[in-house]
């Protein structure tokens, strides 16, 4: 995964020393049914190559090759039982240091299948982390146009992820070091999107966008870091309102907050002046497009952003 060292004064105006960010794609979906790939042929290519492989079974039903990549990855391939063909290819790109390490990996263990860039891509889960605890991130982290959802670990206790919007697209904010067992702060933020927001965009489109070095990615462009401090009272009665965004602050974040008190009120008219935000200077859509743009355009392994 391509990662950089921010200095403080370039990832938040708190004081994070050495915070560290990462642009990236985390999972790309592709609709394999074109190009005919039987279960059984892929199966002898990865033996061929001597990959590890697993023949599984969903929970649900559905059949699938699990095959550790030659980097360690997972790639997994979904079939159908009666006909054995490949229908759904799900590729995790972060874990390359380039593209072109990426499609050479796929490549070999599909047997060389040239075919690949060309599929539609189903679904692309584009991400932003940085290295800093979950709370920190969600106190002041505001998604304009969006509904929010509440995500609780065993569903009550301390908050540890929110949800924004539903698919086609949904935006995603939770604690990467819980969910992924780690023993150093991690916080991921995730805009998935399938299909019908993707029009029809393959791994080929990607990389012939992304080779042009001024093409911008508007993906996190409605999402934004910032810290959050409270304002001297302006009117009469600001100061009870005060007193109650206060309390609110130290249980939940921002767009919480704006949910629960626009309930049956106006949170624009009566709150929103009483919250200053001051935006981080390194927002998520600059550290994805950084981390997107070398990932495109290095061939070499390792590349920083």
């Amino acid at each position: 995964m391509n990662r950089s060292t921010i200095l403080s004064s370039k990832l938040t105006s708190q004081n994070y020393i050495n915070a560290t960010a990462a642009g990236f794609i985390d999972k790309i979906e592709l609709r394999a049914i074109d190009l005919e790939i039987n279960k059984n042929d892929l199966i002898e290519n990865l033996k061929s190559i001597g990959v590890l492989f697993e023949d599984a079974r969903f929970k649900n039903g559905g059949y699938m090759i699990k095959i550790k990549s030659l980097n360690g990855t997972d790639t997994f391939c979904q079939y159908n039982h009666k006909t054995n063909m490949i229908h759904k290819i799900i590729l995790n790109p972060s874990c390359y240091s380039s593209y072109y390490e990426f499609s050479d990996d796929i490549l070999t263990l599909l047997g060389n299948v040239q075919d690949i860039e060309c599929l539609a891509i189903s679904r692309l889960d584009r991400t932003v982390e940085v290295s800093l605890v979950f709370s920190s991130v969600s106190r002041g982290l505001n998604v304009k146009h969006k509904r929010s959802k509440i995500a609780y670990e065993f569903g009550s206790g301390p908050l540890t992820g929110l949800s924004f919007g539903k698919l086609p697209s949904v935006v995603k904010l939770y604690d990467k070091t819980l969910k992924a067992n780690l023993d150093f702060p991690n916080t991921r933020l995730e805009v998935a999107q399938t299909s019908q927001k993707l029009q029809d965009i393959t791994l080929a489109k990607l990389k012939s966008l992304w080779s042009d070095q001024n093409f911008y990615d508007p993906t996190f462009d409605h999402i934004s870091f910032n810290d959050i401090s409270l304002t001297k009272p302006l009117k009469r009665n600001d100061e009870k309102k005060l007193r109650e965004l206060e309390v609110l602050f130290s249980y939940f974040p921002y767009r919480i907050i704006q949910g629960r008190l626009n309930s049956g009120r106006n949170f624009s008219r009566d709150y929103q002046r009483l919250i200053k935000f001051t935006p981080w200077d390194l927002q998520p859509s600059t550290i994805f497009n950084i981390g997107m743009r070398k990932f495109f355009n290095s061939d070499e392994p390792g590349a920083e952003l």
